[in-house]
């Protein structure tokens, strides 16, 4: 079954899951590998591999299909030349790729294992919760009832994510603005510099 798809000014052949042609301005798609067409502006010609993954439809939390997943990418980075293979994991899955890393340290050497962006801040918020919470950030996003205390509790695990993001901004703003008034304080204490009352 032909498929043929318009993408944003892009235009791609597809037959059986295989992508066939792919043309836009003048650039085109042929064996998994980008050929410019000769024109009177440009004679260079583009060679770009293209490598293309399927969605798996298993289960990725068992050791043996993380392993096969993470030889695939370091075979194929191998094949274009490419010394490091970097890869990208959910929390769960970065638990298990890690594991599989240290249970074969020679096939994996040159492999980098990354934690996604939305599970770091999610860690980062957790670990802010962990030292401070007791020591009066709970209470202080609860007293200030901008949040109720069940809702607090989950921000500072790192569950509310977007909740959490907009409360430790509120609470960095008041706090930089509170640090900024005192120290406008200090200085007219100390009389170093005369500071407008339309300041304060």
């Amino acid at each position: 079954m032909l498929k043929h798809l318009i993408l944003s000014g892009c235009s791609l052949e597809i037959y059986q899951g295989l992508l066939l042609t792919f043309h836009t301005n003048n650039l085109r798609l042929k064996d998994n590998k980008f050929h410019s067409g000769l024109d009177s502006t440009s004679r260079s010609r583009i060679l770009v591999p293209l490598i293309m993954l399927f969605a798996i439809r298993q289960s990725l939390t068992q050791n043996l299909l993380t392993w096969a997943t993470m030889k695939r990418c370091a075979d194929m980075c191998q094949k274009v030349g490419q010394p490091f293979s970097i890869q990208t994991f959910d929390l769960q899955l970065y638990a298990v790729a890690q594991q599989v890393k240290w249970d074969r340290p020679s096939e994996f050497k040159s492999h980098i294992l990354r934690l996604g962006g939305f599970h770091t801040l999610s860690c980062f918020i957790s670990s802010i919760g962990k030292i401070w919470g007791d020591g009066g950030l709970r209470d202080l996003l609860v007293d200030s009832g901008v949040y109720a205390a069940a809702t607090v509790d989950q921000m500072l695990a790192g569950k509310q994510f977007n909740r959490a993001v907009r409360g430790l901004t509120l609470l960095y703003e008041t706090l930089k603005t509170l640090w900024i008034c005192s120290f406008f304080d200090w200085i007219r204490q100390q009389k170093c510099l005369e500071i407008p009352e339309s300041l304060l």
